[in-house]
C-alpha cells in the first residue's frame, strides 16, 4: 500500500509542474542537456521582462488664473517687507524658485532684502555691543 500512494502523490506532483506557470523572474524552460549550465546555476540567474508603457501625448494641466496672471505675488512680499521684513524672508523662501520669470525675479529681490536687513541687523547690534550702549 505504501508505494502505491507514493507513486500516486509523484505523479500528482509531476502534473502539477507540467500545469502551473513558471514564477516570475525564473526561466521559463530548464536546460536538459548536459552541455551548459545545470538547472541550479539558470535558477540562479533571474531572467528579467520588460514592462511596456504606453504614453499618450496629454499636455501638461496648467490653471488658467496661473497662466493669465500678470502681478507677481512676490512684488506684494516685497512691498509689505519695508513694514515687516520678516516678510522678505516669506517671498524668498516662496516665490524665489518659481517657474514664472517675474515672480522668481521678485523672490530673488526679497532674498536680497533679507540678507541685507539680517547682515544690517547684525552690524547694528555689534556697534551697540560695542559703544556699551546695551548692557546684558
Amino acid at each position: 500500500m505504501a508505494p502505491k500512494k507514493k507513486n500516486d502523490a509523484e505523479q500528482r506532483q509531476q502534473e502539477q509542474k507540467q500545469t502551473s506557470p513558471p514564477p516570475p523572474y525564473s526561466p521559463s524552460q530548464p536546460n536538459t542537456s548536459g552541455d551548459g549550465p545545470s538547472q541550479s546555476q539558470q535558477q540562479q540567474q533571474p531572467q528579467y521582462r520588460a514592462i511596456i508603457i504606453e504614453q499618450s501625448d496629454a499636455t501638461p494641466i496648467v490653471l488658467s488664473s496661473e497662466a493669465e496672471r500678470h502681478f507677481p505675488v512676490a512684488a506684494l512680499f516685497f512691498i509689505f517687507g519695508w513694514m515687516c521684513p520678516f516678510l522678505w524672508f516669506v517671498g524668498a523662501c516662496c516665490c524665489a524658485s518659481s517657474w514664472h520669470r517675474y515672480e522668481a525675479w521678485w523672490g530673488q529681490a526679497n532674498m536680497w532684502m533679507a540678507i541685507v536687513f539680517t547682515m544690517a541687523s547684525l552690524i547694528y547690534t555689534t556697534v551697540l555691543f560695542a559703544n556699551g550702549q546695551i548692557h546684558v
